[in-house]
């Protein structure tokens, strides 16, 4: 609390109980008054002792104190430093109102003491200050560096978003005109912090927005979207068409899960704007604005579903369904090109597999495959990382995102789906060739190299268009024809075709209006309403001959009929579900219990079909979690 003559007094309540903690008047100049008083998050010296920063606002600009509170004999005691600190001068004319925000944690830098980050807002922009204790444990503003804001107006809102995400940050502040500022802090070097958008909504519906004036419309470098709500877009467009001129906001949230920013005008309190900042856009901003390879700062503090990595001294971070590198805005081309050849030089290193040796006892040499020392019952853990985590998964997601990128030069509206598609296609067919096929396993059976062969056949199909899925669908029917007695003259016929076609432009129309049926008796799924056979033509979907829709797994690629899927809570794509498994089990639960169909620690071998189950717990896609539509139909029911 403040008094009319700047007497700070500071109290502790617990229920109706009220504790004089402190009392202090800071040596302010005369007629200086206290103002947007903020706290800093405590910096924990001990398990008795803690230090803040308490900030406040005064005519001649912004100060802050050190203060301690203590644990002395089981009672707590505050305390001071009497010497202020300014931080910021003070308020020139026209650019009130000054906010004043400290972020809610401390956050580490290496070789550092524990930082807090401070922001005042101004009427040109945010100036940001890392601020710490020296020795005597003092005040120490060892950086600060100002983002200057294009679009001056009163400032109505402020909160950061998340919470650090590889030491970058977010600063969103609305104005009384509508414009929403995002303000990327990098806490590695404050001095890349940059304005990711500032705009004034035009209440259009779903808009694309001009975020920098260098750019011609439409912004293809900054692109992005507004929403109005559904129910409420319709009358807020009209009272805002009304009261433009007066219009003032209301107030602003951050809302983690889904990363929205919240802006509600005072024109009509119930009338919200979302401003999505989700994961999947910031990676795309990230590839738009970021900067040089190797100022990718401290990847092992990253947080969520991000497995940082380091290919040729390139540091980036990989998703489920995403890769991020670092390119140079000015210098895009090149960047892309040095990209290209650090992936290639990886893949070259990455495909030199073990052999697998001759068996003493037979005399005869197993099929060559990558995990022949690997244990039956570890294949689902080393499959799975395989999948997610691995220097191949890395690199097989990075040349196919990279290869999106560098053909349209941006990343495209949703990268998370796109990556994910193509990357994880070619990350399921090389991963599935590399399975042991040894002569007791069931991944010999016929079903399993359908599976493989339909896997194979979809990689070649989905992705016609990439050069780089010929090179990959040659090299599965290669692997596949080796090991298995199948006949593939179907599917090289189809690469040879769409190879020409794709070689000359101008049959890009007659590529679009190609059959992409692989034709073989008995090859085809079976539609079950009909009989009729299901071609095919899509990753996610599939109709038989009579119309009937089919879908496919998201993951392995496998025809799913059974209404009773896993679904992705988020973007709806099935997923073979637990009791699908199961029943796929039951059919060679009568060899296993005669031991034909162990292993030699006596552990029942998983099927293929488990293997791809247990690989992933969340949606490849978008990342979102599964429900059960037999559990969740059981559950509504009740």
């Amino acid at each position: 609390m403040v008094d009319e003559n700047n007497e700070l007094t500071f109290v502790k309540i617990i229920d109706q109980d009220v504790e004089l903690l402190l009392k202090t008047t800071p040596n302010l100049p005369e007629g200086s008054r206290i103002v947007n008083m903020r706290w800093s998050p405590w910096i924990i010296m001990s398990p008795d002792e803690g230090v803040s920063f308490f900030s406040f606002v005064g005519a001649d600009g912004v100060f802050a104190m050190t203060m301690t509170l203590s644990r002395v004999d089981g009672k707590l005691t505050l305390s001071c430093d009497s010497e202020l600190t300014l931080l910021c001068p003070g308020i020139l004319p026209g650019y009130e109102p000054h906010a004043i925000l400290w972020y809610e944690g401390v956050y580490n830098l290496p070789n550092q003491a524990p930082e807090a980050l401070f922001a005042v807002i101004q009427h040109d922009g945010v100036e940001l200050f890392g601020v710490t204790l020296n020795a005597d444990r003092k005040i120490d503003i060892q950086r600060c560096f100002k983002v200057f804001l294009p679009l001056p107006a009163c400032i109505a809102g402020y909160t950061f978003s998340d919470p650090l995400w590889m030491n970058y940050l977010d600063l969103n502040v609305c104005s009384t005109n509508g414009a929403l500022s995002i303000f990327r802090i990098d806490l590695s070097d404050l001095t890349k912090s940059i304005l990711l958008k500032a705009s004034v909504p035009n209440f259009q519906g779903r808009t694309m927005i001009q975020n920098d004036p260098e750019f011609p419309e439409p912004n293809t470098f900054k692109r992005d979207f507004i929403d109005i709500l559904d129910e409420k877009r319709d009358s807020f467009i009209e009272e805002w068409k009304i009261m433009q001129a007066s219009c003032q906001v209301y107030g602003m949230a951050y809302f983690p899960l889904g990363g929205i920013v919240s802006v509600c005008y005072r024109l009509k309190p119930e009338g919200v704007l979302e401003y999505p900042i989700k994961e999947r856009e910031r990676c795309t901003l990230s590839w738009q604005l970021c900067r040089s390879w190797s100022e990718m700062f401290d990847p092992s503090r990253s947080i969520g579903s991000a497995k940082p990595f380091t290919l040729h001294g390139v540091p980036g971070e990989a998703f489920v369904s995403d890769i991020r590198f670092l390119v140079e805005p000015d210098d895009v081309e090149d960047s892309f090109n040095r990209m290209e050849e650090i992936i290639a030089d990886g893949m070259a290193e990455a495909v030199g597999y073990p052999v697998a040796p001759v068996n003493p006892a037979s005399g005869e040499e197993e099929d060559n495959h990558r995990f022949y020392s690997t244990k039956s019952s570890e294949l689902p853990d080393i499959i799975s990382l395989c999948l997610f985590n691995s220097t191949e998964a890395v690199l097989g997601r990075a040349r196919n995102l990279l290869g999106l990128l560098k053909a349209n030069k941006v990343a495209p509206k949703k990268p998370g789906v796109l990556s994910s598609q193509t990357g994880i296609t070619k990350l399921i067919l090389g991963t599935i060739l590399e399975i042991p096929v040894l002569r007791r396993s069931q991944l010999r059976t016929p079903r399993s190299r359908m599976i493989m062969w339909l896997a194979a056949s979809l990689g070649i199909v989905a992705f016609y268009r990439d050069e780089r899925v010929f090179r990959l669908a040659t090299e599965c029917i290669a692997a596949l024809e080796y090991r298995f007695d199948v006949d593939f003259s179907t599917e090289k016929k189809l690469i040879a075709e769409r190879k020409e076609v794709l070689d000359n432009p101008g049959n890009l129309d007659l590529l679009v209006k190609m059959t992409k049926k692989i034709v073989r008796p008995g090859s085809m799924e079976k539609c079950k309403d009909c009989d009729r056979n299901v071609p095919l033509d899509d990753l996610m979907n599939g109709r038989c001959e009579n119309g009937h829709l089919f879908k496919r797994c998201a993951l392995t690629f496998l025809l799913i009929t059974d209404p009773n899927s896993r679904v992705c809570g988020i973007c709806s794509r099935e997923y073979v579900t637990r009791k699908m498994v199961e029943e796929d089990e039951t059919v060679v639960a009568a060899l296993d219990a005669r031991g034909e169909r162990m292993d030699g620690d006596n552990v029942r071998e998983p099927t293929l079909l488990r293997m791809l189950f247990e690989a992933v717990d969340t949606c490849v896609f978008c990342g979102g979690s599964f429900y059960d539509k037999e559990e969740f139909r059981r559950g509504a029911e009740q």
